[in-house]
């Protein structure tokens, strides 16, 4: 009997661990290691990992009249995922005079992140510009979703540096079939090269009950009232320092955003019309993310 009952909380312990660890991550959706041992790279690139059920990602190359891209090596192990995180090789792009656009589909998917190592050579072009598009056709900066990045970076020549993108404060990015990242090289008319390494697309699940993500839920430091509610709102929070604040609508449309501080925020929401909406609550020093859902009545 009592051997049976170790077993049973044994098995208890184990479901409880797996369960928080499957909810406690990010999904890794996409994934280019580059690692391919071959010196020509077809373009459009995709991933050499795809999350199964995620959509058909690739990366598309623009270049100019000189331009191509091709691997070269070594690579390095920064940012490196599972199931390859060997150094391995890197994909160059020679010459660079437009830009790299990585499509990466997020259906079902939310809280999007994107992250990449990169360095030039010595003559290779910098800085770069960095945008993302919702709707496939417009490309806006990615600082736009996320005051805390920036929308350009200087590309080192001595060594390899992260770059890293959150777009959970653009509900748009969000259970979207058109979502992708430009790098951009401006009007760079020089030589030389940028190199790419181990870009990731990472991301939490969706509840289709819900529409909203329901990982990484920090629900229990904020609280909405009244709600429902038909002019005004107030966040509670436990936390006073710097937030994002999106309101999306149930389509997933962003109806509303600001960025504010302190443990009590007052939202007028009056100008919504009637229904169910979501607030997306980003906490710009540590990155953490809630969900909340109230109604306007």
């Amino acid at each position: 009997m009592r051997k049976n009952l170790l077993t049973i909380l044994f098995c208890l312990v184990a479901m409880v661990k797996l369960s928080s660890t499957a909810n406690g991550q990010a999904n890794l959706l996409y994934y280019w290691s580059f690692n391919m041992l071959d010196t020509t790279v077809t373009n459009p690139h995709t991933p050499q990992y795809t999350r199964p059920g995620a959509g058909s990602a690739s990366i598309l190359y623009y270049y100019g009249t000189s331009g191509y891209i091709d691997f070269t090596n070594p690579g390095t192990s920064m940012n490196a995922q599972t199931p390859d995180t060997s150094a391995g090789w890197s994909l160059r792009l020679r010459t660079p005079g437009d830009s790299m656009v990585f499509n990466m589909p997020t259906t079902h998917y939310a809280n999007i992140q994107f992250s990449y190592a990169t360095q030039r050579s010595g003559s290779g072009p910098t800085p770069v510009y960095i945008y993302y598009t919702t709707d496939g056709i417009t490309f806006k900066p990615t600082c736009m979703a996320d005051p805390i990045d920036s929308c350009v970076y200087t590309v080192s020549s001595t060594a390899w540096q992260l770059q890293t993108y959150n777009f959970s404060g653009d509900a748009a990015t969000a259970n979207n079939p058109n979502f992708a990242v430009k790098i951009s090289y401006g009007a760079w008319t020089g030589g030389g090269n940028d190199r790419f390494d181990n870009a990731a697309l990472k991301a939490d699940t969706l509840n289709p009950s819900l529409g909203i993500n329901s990982i990484n839920e920090n629900t229990s430091q904020y609280t909405i009232a009244p709600n429902p509610a038909t002019s005004n709102i107030e966040i509670s929070s436990i936390v006073a320092g710097q937030k994002t604040i999106v309101i999306s609508n149930v389509t997933g449309q962003v109806v509303s955003s600001m960025v504010e501080s302190g443990n009590l925020i007052p939202v007028n929401v009056s100008s919504l019309i009637n229904g169910m909406y979501f607030i997306t609550i980003r906490e710009n020093e540590s990155g953490n993310t809630s969900v909340l859902k109230f109604i306007k009545q």
